[in-house]
């Protein structure tokens, strides 16, 4: 490699020229002059290596030296861009585009020229650094003796891909792409004739934005560049939080991310990214953009630019020193003030949402004074940055074209760059762009654009109106008081409005839960707004913690709510989730697919002091039941009066959480487990509002709900650091994964049963089948699966064994061996479902076994024998699931628990509700009952807050040697209360694993083939 300080070589080969760099010989174009300087083109020069394959998403690298010449005579490949609106189409687009384009000339190669440095605009999505004219360049800037540069930086989501602080993926990609080039022109540019220390970086719009994030950091080597020039640039930090969900919705639509960021891996997600070719990347992009706007358009505050989430103003300030030069349009966006949306914060103001909802209706009321926010952006952009600028000491000028016929946002670009000309060009057009340019290059060579254009003042805020009318005689005039009007309505009214409404929050949380510091508010988090509470004993009902699965929703992946503007009313129960199963005892007073709420029951003392957290997940086959049919007197008396908040939460029951039609579907399987990490995530990130400590929660569940609570708590996919929840209690839990073959058959038998399938699989376009589908009445698809329910009890009644519980192909065994590590409770009851041995079906496989259509029909066989050990399959189920997945937790060095409720009358699967949640409980309690209630919850309540359920009790952790559990009984007349056992359940695990394993194998020697788990 040639040193940095190596001259210059020009070599003469008729119209090419050879310059030598530190990293190869370079060879350009020459466009011969005839007074003699001539002017030299340098293209497709790499600052930096291709960002393609492991390099996708990285910050940029410096790029190898080359062998041989390198040829520089054509432009690259724009960067991925696919941009509807562009009025300059690329004629070809790459990922390898990080190249820049340097244009120069004899006599700057003799004398060394100041240089321009430009960034192009098009809102971080569109446009390019080789979509502008040679012989505009050549003949406004080249040929003044000024080295110009044009660079490329990755576009949209290729340059924007953030999933928040992870130290594997670095924020603002395009911020450090256009580093990189500016550190290439500060080690290369004297070799093409610049003087690297008489830089200017010059930008429009974005690129301007781009040019003032480059300008006023504190971070990026001051060096690099002198002085700044920013035309028409809205300055606008794109909201973090929008930057982080755009990003993980990106990752979600190509199948990267499963909607669990607590235990995402970043560093997997890249390399699922990495694996698609760049346009299957930019096509889900662009139907993103085309939904919203705001999509991957901005950079956040953030490195390289600021210290992560900085304060604007704070930026502002602290900038190193340097002239700069501050342009804009008279109308700028406000031609169509409602065609865009800001994308972001230009001021500190706290309350972005409510601020601009509050702009718009000031706009829609015709009110005079009140420029569009896109506009205004601008405008207070331009005036507080080189406002900043000259108070810290700089030369800082402020103009505005206004010229007729009419000034847009980028009707100046045909004056400085040369496109967005008009066709036909009045006379005083042509005389502002005799001079517009030179301007700039003037201010470029000696750091004052134009003798008479005073520097800004910023006591007057003076600034040169540049406009040309020869009829009556005007051209460009120094004025003042540079949009005062935009200042005093965005730094008074607007900001008055904004702390109005930080106040009222304030007022509105702490008068319903007393004095809360401002540091415990949740109005600070990301879409969190106030809700109305009631007092001491505080309930909050039907929350919602992601949007209403309805419409496009329905059958996707659950996804963040909305956040909403007033007071949202949180005192009434939402509706149950859509089911009609003939079954239940607790028929749901309304159902409807907005159902995805959870409840809150906490209390002063709570949010005061902080408490541990219990979210109960209820049961019902997957089909039936709700989060909402408990009784709120039971749970303020057995939970929260013990300082515990208590939380229950809803997930989609049935086909409307179970539809799903193989690996290639177009849906994801298993969208009620989603559903249930999704409210854990919320309550992960709000409930330390509400009064509960986020590193102290235990999940529990009955029955369907407990067997979530195992797929949960020992997924490795999910939450393996333990963050969302960190113990579990899982009562009545039958463990069984449904058969996957089933799951796929059901679904496309109910789409044919809804006319939605025509009966051939192989000649199926899922997705149309998914949109017929979701035009259908909610209350169609549930008579349909009802109808199938009662046919086939099966129907739609679990989890298939796939993600986000378990790696496709995983073994039940293998899925237990490896979970995180939690403490538990298993619990079961003494007959479950033995009192009708025959009327529920097993749902599914609770063990490792191949043929198990076979094994349970000699299962039957053998209890229609009347064999007194062979217990029925589903209470079989619960038996052998709480007992290894206890002893599974309990080898892995956690404290498991085991008990079985066996209180007479009658102890069945649903009879032990009673004491811990309140329902199915007995018209008549005998005595013997009433003990065992007073205690029973608090058991729940001890583990929840200990860890221990029960110190008095002396109920001993398991010991899977001697498989010891607690027996809950209370006979007085015999004098017995709960007693520690051994051996739980050796009998059905005997059977299960010995002969029931033993007739597995032989059917599968006999057969030869192996039962499908997954297809």
């Amino acid at each position: 490699m040639l040193p940095h300080f190596v001259l210059a070589v020009l070599i003469k080969l008729s119209d090419l020229t050879i310059v030598n760099t530190s990293y190869g010989p370079v060879q350009g174009s020459t466009k011969f002059s005839d007074d003699g300087n001539h002017k030299l083109m340098f293209k497709r020069i790499p600052f930096a290596k291709p960002p393609i394959g492991e390099l996708r998403f990285g910050l940029p690298q410096s790029p190898n030296p080359w062998t041989g010449i390198l040829n520089a005579t054509e432009y690259s490949s724009s960067c991925m861009s696919h941009f509807l609106n562009t009025r300059h189409q690329q004629k070809s687009i790459s990922e390898d585009c990080l190249y820049l384009n340097i244009f120069t000339s004899e006599n700057c190669l003799t004398e060394k020229c100041a240089v321009i440095v430009y960034f192009h605009g098009g809102a971080f999505l569109a446009e390019s650094a080789v979509m502008f004219s040679d012989e505009f360049i050549l003949e406004r800037y080249v040929s003044e003796d000024v080295v110009f540069v044009t660079s490329a930086y990755r576009l949209g989501v290729f340059g924007q891909l953030y999933f928040g602080p992870n130290g594997v993926l670095s924020e603002n990609l395009l911020v450090h792409d256009s580093v990189k080039s500016l550190e290439f022109v500060h080690n290369e540019i004297s070799n093409f004739g610049g003087n690297p220390k008489q830089v200017t970086i010059m930008g429009h719009s974005a690129g301007a934005a781009l040019v003032n994030f480059l300008g006023f950091s504190d971070i990026i080597d001051p060096t690099l560049f002198q002085q700044i020039i920013a035309i028409s640039a809205p300055m606008s930090f794109i909201f973090y939080d929008d930057a982080i969900n755009n990003s993980y919705k990106f990752a979600e639509k190509l199948g990267c991310f499963g909607g669990n960021r607590s235990s995402m891996d970043v560093k997997s997600t890249l390399n699922c990214l990495q694996k698609f070719n760049d346009t299957e990347i930019l096509n889900a992009q662009t139907e993103m953009v085309q939904t919203n706007f705001n999509s991957f358009n901005g950079v956040i505050q953030g490195e390289p630019v600021m210290k992560r989430n900085g304060k604007i103003a704070n930026f502002k300030k602290n900038a190193p020193k340097r002239h700069i030069v501050c342009g804009s349009t008279q109308l700028e966006f406000g031609k169509d003030p409602f065609q865009y949306k800001p994308a972001g914060n230009f001021l500190d103001i706290e309350n972005p949402k409510e601020v601009f909802d509050f702009y718009d209706t000031k706009m829609h009321n015709t009110e005079p004074r009140w420029t569009d926010p896109s506009s205004a952006s601008v405008y207070i952009s331009s005036r507080t940055y080189c406002e900043a600028m000259a108070n810290a000491g700089a030369n800082a000028y402020i103009y505005e074209t206004r010229q007729k016929p009419e000034s847009l946002h980028v009707s100046d670009m045909q004056y400085f760059i040369g496109i967005h000309r008009e066709k036909v060009h009045t006379s005083d057009m042509d005389i502002l762009d005799s001079f517009y340019s030179k301007m700039l290059v003037n201010f470029t060579k000696t750091g004052v654009p134009a003798p008479g254009w005073e520097k800004l003042d910023p006591k007057r805020m003076n600034y040169l109106e540049l406009k040309v009318d020869t009829e009556l005689g005007k051209g460009p005039r120094m004025l003042e008081n540079y949009h005062d009007k935009e200042m005093e309505t965005w730094f008074g009214e607007v900001m008055e409005y904004d702390r109005n409404v930080t106040k009222q929050k304030l007022m509105e949380f702490s008068s319903s839960t007393g004095n809360i510091s401002e540091s415990q508010s949740i109005f600070g988090q990301l879409w969190f707004h106030p809700i109305i509470l009631l007092i001491v004993i505080i309930i909050i009902l039907s929350l919602p913690f992601a949007k209403p699965p309805i419409g496009e929703l329905r059958f996707e992946l659950p996804q963040y709510p909305e956040s909403w503007t007033g007071i949202l009313n949180a005192t009434d129960y939402s509706s149950s989730c859509m089911s009609n199963f003939i079954n239940t005892t607790h028929p749901q007073k309304s159902i409807s697919e907005d159902c995805l709420y959870l409840n809150i029951f906490t209390s002063e003392t709570c949010l005061t002091k902080k408490c541990p957290l219990l979210l109960y997940i209820h049961g019902g086959a997957f089909r039936a039941e709700s989060a909402v049919m408990f009784s709120d007197e039971f749970i303020l008396e057995r939970y929260v009066s013990e300082d515990v908040v208590f939380v229950t939460s809803a997930y989609r029951l049935g086909v409307f959480g179970q539809l799903y039609f193989g690996q290639n579907g177009g849906i994801s399987e298993n969208l009620l487990v989603h559903d249930a990490i999704k409210s854990l995530q919320f309550i992960h990130k709000e409930i330390s509002n509400f009064g509960g400590i986020t590193n102290q929660v235990t999940l529990m569940g009955h029955s369907a709900g407990g067997a979530l609570v195992q797929f949960l708590g020992f997924s490795e996919l999910i939450d393996p650091n333990a963050r969302l929840f960190q113990q579990m209690i899982a009562l009545s839990a039958h463990g069984a994964f449904v058969f996957y073959e089933g799951a796929i058959g059901q679904s496309f038998e109910l789409a044919e049963k809804l006319g939605c399938f025509q009966g051939n699989r192989n000649d199926t376009q899922v997705s149309k089948i998914v949109d017929c589908l979701r035009k259908l009445d909610s209350s169609e698809i549930l008579k349909i699966q009802t109808q199938m329910a009662q046919a086939d009890f099966h129907s739609f009644l679990g989890i298939v064994p796939g993600p986000p519980v378990m790696k496709s192909n995983q073994t039940i065994s293998n899925f237990k061996k490896n979970a995180p590590k939690r403490n538990m409770i298993c619990g079961s009851t003494e007959l479950e479902f033995a009192v009708d041995k025959f009327k529920y079906p097993v749902p599914g496989r609770f063990l490792d076994i191949d043929n198990f259509k076979e094994d349970l029909d000699y299962y039957y066989k053998n209890m229609e024998l009347h064999d007194p050990t062979w217990t029925d399959p589903n209470s079989a189920s619960v038996y052998i699931s709480s007992r290894t997945y206890c002893e599974a937790m309990a080898n892995a060095g956690a404290n498991a628990f085991i008990f079985e409720t066996r209180q007479k009358p009658i102890s069945m699967h649903v009879t032990d509700m009673q004491y811990f949640i309140g329902i199915h409980r007995e018209k008549v309690h005998t005595p013997d009952m009433d003990i065992l209630d007073s205690f029973y919850s608090k058991m729940m309540v001890n583990f929840t807050k200990t860890g221990v359920p029960a110190p008095v009790l002396a109920w001993e952790k398991l010991d899977p040697k001697r498989m010891n559990y607690l027996e809950l009984k209370v006979d007085s007349e015999l004098g017995e209360g709960p007693r520690m056992l051994e051996n739980y359940h050796d009998n059905e695990m005997e059977i299960w694993f010995g002969e029931v394993m033993e007739y597995d194998r032989n059917v599968t020697k006999q057969t030869g083939e192996r039962t499908p788990l997954l297809s």
